[in-house]
């Protein structure tokens, strides 16, 4: 499952070892920061290959996303438009059949109404 803000969250890679980065956060607002445990072992505790903060990355990683995404969003915003011009079409279309019938409808009713009155 995952958990937290960060994008890259058991995507990213260490670009030294190549072992998957681990997220951290810190800070009053809980920043992601991302970081390689790597395979030194200094006094006891792992050497970080790498410990670099998330949020730059992360904006970067957004950014480059949405650009990737802005021609499919184009062609997106096209194909929705002229579904709405071919769904505003069909209904109009309709509107106009639902008035034809209802001016015959008026029009066989008033030829009633003379065929049954004599005095017109």
């Amino acid at each position: 499952m995952r958990e937290g803000a960060a994008l890259l969250q058991g995507l990213a890679v260490c670009g030294h070892c190549g072992r998957r980065l681990a997220v951290h956060y810190s800070g009053r607002f809980a920043a992601p920061g991302y970081h390689c445990a790597g395979k030194n072992i200094v006094n006891g505790r792992g050497e970080y290959c790498l410990n670099i903060g998330g949020v730059q990355i992360d904006a970067a990683v957004a950014e480059a996303f949405l650009a990737a995404l802005a021609p499919a969003g184009l062609e997106a915003s096209l194909q929705a438009i002229e579904q709405f011009d071919a769904d505003h079409e069909t209904t109009l279309a309709q509107f106009r059949r639902d008035v034809e019938r209802a001016r015959y409808n008026a029009q066989r009713a008033e030829r009633r109404y003379r065929a049954v009155d004599p005095g017109e």
